[in-house]
């Protein structure tokens, strides 16, 4: 709570400095948590180790940027920042099939959202895919994007699910648009 608190006197400093600027068009400024942090829910006590639970993955993003329409998203990741401005300043030109982020100013809502640890896939070959309704804990088998086999899969709020028909269809579709991406990313086939 000392945290919480000292971090919202900071940004209140920040906001009397910088609301003048923001206002006037000359700065945008970008909050964004790295990580959560376990605290004994589930058996571990920090980050270190790669797992995918919302008190690690689930962390506050704020952009402040003047004529910007307030605007909320159920699923978004840090990569989605740099899309977003360059979106918001009409940059064209820019290759965004080379990045994996996209523009959250676009209105339709994102389909997922990749999780992933540091290395992967070379140091650890797990991630996990986010939809609106699932998680799915995922293990990368060598460096075929289509060689993945799924470890769990949770609803909304970290709870095991089955993997029933309409889970295993939101789980392929995750998959495909997944591979999509990483295909366009990487210039792979």
């Amino acid at each position: 709570r000392n945290s919480a608190g000292y971090l919202d006197a900071l940004i209140g400093r920040l906001d009397s400095v910088l609301a003048p600027r923001i206002a006037d068009g000359s700065t945008v400024l970008v909050f964004a948590g790295d990580h959560g942090e376990e605290f004994w829910e589930f058996g571990l006590l920090g980050h270190a180790a790669v797992a995918f639970q919302d008190v690690r993955t689930r962390v506050p993003m704020l952009l402040c940027f003047p004529a910007a329409r307030a605007a909320q998203t159920k699923l978004s990741t840090h990569a989605d920042v740099l899309p977003t401005l360059f979106d918001w300043m009409g940059a064209g030109g820019w290759d965004s099939t080379r990045i994996t982020g996209r523009s959250l100013l676009i209105t339709e809502p994102r389909a997922f959202a990749a999780l992933s640890g540091a290395g992967y896939p070379t140091q650890a070959n797990v991630f996990a895919l986010v939809t609106k309704t699932h998680k799915f804990w995922l293990h990368a088998n060598g460096t075929d994007l289509g060689n993945v086999s799924l470890d769990r899969a949770t609803d909304a709020h970290d709870l095991p699910v089955d993997v029933t028909p309409e889970v295993r269809a939101d789980l392929d579709r995750a998959l495909a648009g997944y591979r999509r991406t990483q295909r366009s990313v990487l210039r792979v086939n």
